[in-house]
């Protein structure tokens, strides 16, 4: 497994990471990568396709969240923060902008490997939550072209709710479309015919 580690004060926290290197290896880690500054970090992400990233620093400034948010963004994996002090205000930004493990103060060494057991589940719960999020709102997004479509057909056809309903079903089945594909098509069809191409 590979480990990317970030310190944004390299002289001050050398002989931690030192020694964190060392328990990272007996937790599994045969493949360890240090960046020096949040670019580097980007640059390393995808170079080298780590695991896990560990960021030393002592406290996060605003760019470190805003890479964070980009590595949530771009290329998700856990990332463990941990910081020599932290207030309200940045602890809310840096958990909820990503991070799997937030640590101030007490850095573990012994017990990393526990603390990564930790992040590898949370962020697993996060992509999952993600990927609800995102369902829930192709959902509705689907829900939307069809309620508009079924209204169009009823309209134009003098027919039911029901009707309208069954009528884009059986041409969903015989366009081999799902039922909000053939919904949305026909909303991009009548706003051609309107003059108007855009999307509703």
């Amino acid at each position: 497994m590979k480990a990317l580690l970030l310190s944004d004060n390299v002289d001050a926290y050398i002989e931690y990471e030192n020694k964190l290197k060392k328990h990272l290896t007996d937790a599994g880690f045969d493949q360890q990568f240090s960046a020096e500054g949040c670019y580097t970090l980007l640059y390393q992400l995808v170079q080298h396709k780590p695991d896990v990233v560990i960021i030393i620093t002592e406290t996060p400034t605003q760019e470190l969240l805003d890479t964070i948010k980009h590595i949530k963004n771009e290329l998700p994996l856990p990332i463990v923060v941990m910081a020599k002090r932290s207030d309200t205000e940045t602890t809310l930004a840096t958990t909820s902008g990503g991070v799997s493990v937030y640590i101030i103060d007490d850095w573990p060494l012994a017990r990393i490997n526990k603390v990564l057991e930790v992040a590898q589940a949370r962020f697993q719960i996060q992509q999952q939550q993600e990927s609800k999020l995102i369902l829930y709102k192709n959902r509705l997004e689907g829900r939307k072209y069809l309620d508009k479509a079924k209204g169009i057909l009823m309209e134009h056809r003098k027919i039911s709710e029901n009707d309208a309903h069954g009528l884009l079903r059986k041409m969903a089945m015989d366009q081999n479309l799902t039922i909000s594909e053939v919904a949305q098509k026909m909303i991009e069809a009548q706003s051609v015919l309107k003059g108007n191409p855009k999307r509703p």
